[in-house]
């Protein structure tokens, strides 16, 4: 996750959190919506215990800039509706912009100086913001946050779950020093750290566990047993997936972009020590322990369908419980997951890592600024569990049931309310998977190995000093040219992992893209910007 990573693999972190209640809607839309009134007495929660208002001051109005992603939308006279503005003390106006509109909506925004008093941003990949809109924070269009945040000493008390943000996510969240925007769609930063492998399969091979990525790819060829089975699950056809940009890692040192101590910045993919990495695919690919057709994007190795032996994935991933099997229903009834620690390679562990979040939500600078502790209690409950649990579960007797205890949604219901926009208008909270997943059922051996994993993989990234350091840079020729110049990218790490190219001709290839003057360029405005900085 590097933002690149993120955008490659579907949006894994952002996507991750909370994409599947919003693509699971139902496919109609509306346009933007109107508010009801709000009251600010305290309401019932989703598992019918009281959750107090924000304030007993009148609603605060705000209005929101927010993203859809298809399905309904909500009813702003429906019960979650109200039910939301009640617990966070608004009255909220909402205009949704379908996916497909969201930046060319955005920069027409920006450019009239037009725009709600919360901003859902979408950043270009592999950066922090657009050039249109990290000149209008320079133009003064949105608020400085910091003094609100980082320089307000009794901040994680006023706002308990704004507070909870792991420091780094703060830290990814400043542009020039500063804070302007609030984090969305948050997940851990060393976050694609699950080594998952089929136990049942480990088991019965009487292997060792892995610890370096040779020995990985030794296990996995050793568990294939193609077409059947195969040695490691491919999401999709590019090399740069989330399946295997780990491993990437670990042969580089670098996420996608690397930066020396003289400002000097590099793409994990033309790097020397890139080639090892392919030559590993390879070797798995000449043992067919990954599908020969992966070009083709079509997924037949599905770890959840019993086809793969290991997966790497999100470190939450993968988990078993007494009511949740994991598996789909064609896998194997042997079929038991295990999590090990991330492998070791030459340069780093087979760990991928992002920011912490994307598309950051800015405030308006024509919001009144003595409303700002109001905004940033009601923008707490939004990045609160129970907002979480009141937009996934909806309310009792309407979107759930609770059976034994446990609420047991009731999907159509919870499709035809819309239930899954919120979770895209403001995508705010910090989730603890760990302690999710002992919620869930998970034994206590479990969540002790997530735990570990989680903090494992924290401490490896910052020894390993793996960042993403391009992801507060602005270029202006990495924005118009990037895409053009790495067009024929996954075409030719395929071709040569399938034998298709020699390394020559890759080193060829490479050497093409790096001596171009817009890669050059861009690596010029990456270290001025880089350099600007740290000043």
């Amino acid at each position: 996750m590097s933002l690149q990573l993120i955008k490659k693999a579907g949006k894994t972190t952002g996507a991750i959190l909370f994409a599947a209640s919003v693509l699971l809607s139902a496919c109609s839309k509306q346009p933007e919506q109107t508010p009801s009134a709000a009251s600010p007495s305290a309401a019932p929660s989703a598992s019918g215990s009281a959750v107090p208002s924000v304030s007993q001051q009148e609603p605060l109005a705000l209005s929101i800039f927010a993203p859809t992603y298809g399905g309904n939308l909500p009813d702003p006279n429906g019960a979650v509706w109200k039910e939301i503005e009640k617990r966070s003390n608004t009255k909220l106006k909402v205009t949704w912009v379908p996916i497909n509109d969201w930046e060319s909506r955005l920069n027409v925004g920006v450019a009239s100086n037009d725009l709600p008093d919360l901003v859902v941003t979408k950043n270009p990949p592999g950066q922090f913001f657009s050039a249109n809109v990290a000149q209008a924070i320079k133009n003064g269009q949105f608020h400085d946050l910091t003094p609100y945040i980082a320089g307000d000493p009794s901040f994680k008390t006023k706002y308990p779950n704004l507070g909870n943000y792991p420091e780094q996510i703060w830290e990814n969240d400043k542009f020039n020093g500063k804070i302007y925007g609030f984090p969305w769609g948050l997940s851990p930063v060393s976050f694609l750290s699950g080594h998952i492998v089929r136990k049942d399969l480990f088991d019965k091979a009487g292997l060792k566990v892995p610890t370096t990525v040779d020995e990985l790819a030794d296990v996995m060829i050793k568990l294939s047993s193609a077409p059947d089975v195969y040695g490691m699950q491919f999401s999709n056809k590019s090399l740069d997936n989330s399946n295997i940009k780990p491993i990437a890692v670990a042969f580089t040192g670098v996420q996608d972009w690397g930066v020396d101590a003289q400002g000097n910045f590099q793409y994990q993919a033309f790097m020397p020590e890139y080639k090892d990495f392919l030559r590993w695919v390879k070797k798995l690919y000449d043992a067919k322990a990954i599908e020969q057709e992966f070009s083709l994007g079509q997924l037949t190795s599905n770890f959840q369908k019993g086809k793969a032996a290991v997966m790497l994935s999100t470190w939450w991933n993968g988990v078993q419980t007494p009511t949740n099997r994991y598996f789909a229903q064609e896998a194997p009834q042997e079929a038991t997951t295990m999590h090990i620690m991330p492998v070791k390679g030459p340069k780093a562990y087979a760990i991928g890592i992002q920011p912490g979040f994307s598309n950051p939500v800015l405030v308006n600078a024509k919001f009144d600024k003595a409303k700002m502790d109001r905004l940033l209690k009601a923008y707490d409950y939004f990045a609160s569990p129970e907002f979480y649990d009141l937009v996934t579960n909806g309310l009792e007797g309407i979107h759930h049931k609770v059976e034994n205890g446990k609420k047991v949604p009731i999907p159509d219901k919870i499709a035809a309310d819309g239930l899954g926009s919120f979770s895209a208008m403001l995508n705010a909270v910090y989730r603890d998977f760990a302690e999710e997943a002992r919620k869930s059922g998970a034994s206590d051996e479990t969540v002790k190995q997530l735990q570990a994993i989680a903090a494992f993989s924290e401490a490896k990234t910052k020894e390993a000093g793996i960042t993403v350091p391009q992801w507060k840079l602005t270029s202006p020729t990495y924005m118009s040219k990037w895409t053009a110049l790495i067009k024929d990218l996954d075409d030719n790490r395929t071709k040569v992992v399938m034998g298709k190219m020699s390394f020559d001709d890759w080193d060829k290839f490479v050497l093409d893209v790096t001596s171009s003057d817009a890669y050059r360029q861009i690596l010029q405005e990456f270290k001025a910007d880089y350099s600007a900085s740290k000043k």
